[in-house]
């Protein structure tokens, strides 16, 4: 099911501008602001927070660059061709996701995906803290306090 989607939202896609990247070539800088959207067609791609590796992805139909294309702000993490690497890429998101609105759903599930997955860990991780101190493990009720403070997000 998950493959079928894939390949109707790259259908969806058809037409829109492709760029391709090498094996080692930076898509996304952490820190840049811009407002392009990436959907992965082909290839491998390494998330990078700094000087760490936090995920590697290969699924076509991966959104990148929704941070800043939406947000308008820096991005969190920069994203490396890991092998030759084709993206549909959006311009102008915001616009573009209006004019789709299949691609539209399709960020907002891959969004919401990440967020219970980071919820989930953050969750566990909470859980796991039996002594509930607040020095190791406190910023982990700062997180979830934030992931859920609507005004925040209504900004």
């Amino acid at each position: 099911m998950v493959e079928q989607r894939a390949q109707d939202i790259l259908a969806a896609c058809e037409g829109l501008p492709v760029t391709e990247y090498f094996a080692g070539e930076t898509i996304i800088e952490e820190g840049s602001v811009g407002d392009l959207l990436y959907l992965l067609i082909e290839g491998q791609v390494e998330v990078v927070k700094g000087d760490t590796v936090v995920s590697r992805v290969a699924e076509p139909g991966a959104v990148f660059g929704e941070i800043s294309a939406l947000l308008e702000r820096p991005t969190t993490a920069s994203v490396k061709a890991a092998s030759k690497a084709r993206f549909y890429c959006l311009k102008s998101a915001g616009s573009t996701l209006v004019r789709h609105p299949v691609l539209a759903l399709h960020t907002a599930q891959v969004l919401a995906l990440r967020l219970a997955n980071a919820t989930e860990v953050l969750a566990t991780v909470e859980q796991g803290d039996d002594k509930k101190d607040d020095g190791q493990f406190g910023i982990v009720d700062q997180v979830m306090d934030s992931l859920f403070d609507q005004d925040r997000w209504s900004k």
